[in-house]
């Protein structure tokens, strides 16, 4: 019996192991046969006879109660300390099977940095990008200076300039009579022009 039972743990009953236990409470104590003699009597013994006596040994010998009772510290040697040990299968509990390790829980994917300034560094990005490009052109080439030239001379003498007439000297009338030719106070030197286009 001990070899089909194998290693028995007490802490940890479950499938046929405790089956077979619990079917040895529902079947009542264990008994075995005893034979009684009969009374001795003047001219003998009289006949015997068998009766079924409770069985403690069957217990003790037994993997599983025997092992029990070690548990429960019983020697197992009447009704009453099997009686422990039928209480302590029938009010035993498997224990709950462990939890599953919880599965680790998937990183979140990182949300992108909101850019408070994103539409201030977009438009520094193309500043400097056209600052850049402007730096890779060659510098533009000077205009050549303007050019003179002479179109020509004339010269002016003796001409007679026409001044309008002092307020005082003038009569407070209408038309055009206020303004009068004055004579050439000096004579004027001759005036050469020179008429010149920058090209």
């Amino acid at each position: 019996m001990a070899n089909s039972w194998g290693a028995f743990n007490p802490n940890n009953l479950g499938g046929k192991t405790l089956d077979s236990l619990r079917n040895d409470i529902y079947a009542g104590f264990r008994t075995k046969t005893k034979t009684i003699q009969g009374r001795q009597g003047k001219y003998g013994r009289g006949r015997s006879s068998t009766k079924q006596v409770f069985n403690a040994g069957y217990y003790r010998d037994h993997p599983g109660w025997s092992g029990i009772g070690d548990k429960l510290g019983i020697n197992i040697n009447s009704q009453n300390d099997v009686r422990q040990l039928f209480d302590y299968v029938s009010g035993y509990k498997p224990p709950a099977p462990a939890p599953k390790p919880a599965a680790a829980p998937k990183a979140a994917a990182p949300k992108p940095a909101s850019n408070p300034y994103k539409e201030q560094s977009s438009a520094l990005l193309k500043t400097i990008d056209s600052l850049v490009q402007s730096m890779d052109k060659p510098a533009p080439e000077p205009p050549p200076p303007p050019k003179t030239i002479f179109a020509g001379s004339s010269n002016v003498s003796n001409a007679n300039n026409l001044q309008i007439a002092p307020a005082a000297g003038i009569n407070k009338r209408g038309g055009t009579n206020n303004f009068k030719r004055r004579a050439n106070s000096t004579s004027s030197s001759n005036l050469r022009t020179i008429q010149s286009v920058n090209v």
